[in-house]
């Protein structure tokens, strides 16, 4: 596997043609970011713990997102609307707008890191705590697009993984993709397309009843 660090995606050479197109619009895309306000973030929350330190890399998470937003072809296609669960600091997102897409996450409401790096990104977000079973909020609009990348919602080394079988629906999107980085089911009653899940990552895509009620 070219491209491997541990603890990271990992890409092989098939893959090597989105990395550079990724790393060309991840640094384009990076340009276009008020780096002192950047780094005033940074400045703001560097006492903190990991979950807000993994973030500082940006150019790493923006290289890495913005394969995300190629692999699910968002690079070339129209503007869609584009709903990323657990959103964290908003690094995919800001790829999507960079390219023209309407965005919106949906969060924890009170981890301060995330909201000043959306404030950052100029990017809209609701702030919810996304537990099993329980549906989203209504957030008024459609979403073409609904991810949730590398998610575990807070249950890291918990049986709570186990729960997040059957948390999303939706009866409108027309694409559903599933980043996980645990096991994660997601249905749709109505998707007209299914995006495929990078090789290294555990989930399905089943149908069911709707339980997602964030796009209605």
């Amino acid at each position: 596997m070219l491209f491997a660090n541990a603890g990271r995606l990992q890409y092989s050479i098939s893959d090597i043609p989105n990395f550079l197109r990724a790393r060309t619009l991840a640094a384009k895309a990076d340009a276009s970011i008020d780096q002192s306000g950047f780094q005033e973030v940074v400045a703001r929350h560097s006492s903190e713990g990991y979950d807000s330190y993994k973030y500082f890399d940006k150019q790493l998470w923006l290289r890495s997102k913005m394969m995300r937003v190629i692999e699910l072809g968002l690079d070339k296609s129209p503007q869609a609307s584009v709903l990323d669960l657990g959103c964290g600091a908003g690094y995919f997102l800001y790829c999507c707008k960079y390219l023209g897409h309407n965005v919106h996450g949906v969060d924890l409401p009170d981890y301060e890191f995330y909201k000043d790096m959306i404030a950052l990104f100029g990017l809209s977000r609701t702030g919810f705590r996304i537990e099993p079973y329980k549906n989203l909020p209504l957030l008024g609009r459609r979403f073409d697009v609904i991810t949730a990348h590398q998610i575990c919602f807070n249950g890291h080394k918990t049986e709570k993984l186990g729960l997040m079988s059957g948390i999303f629906s939706s009866t409108r999107s027309k694409k559903i993709a599933s980043i996980p980085a645990a096991p994660l089911r997601l249905n749709s009653t109505r998707s007209r397309r299914s995006a495929s899940t990078p090789r290294n990552c555990a989930s399905t895509l089943t149908h069911g009843p709707p339980v997602f009620s964030g796009a209605e």
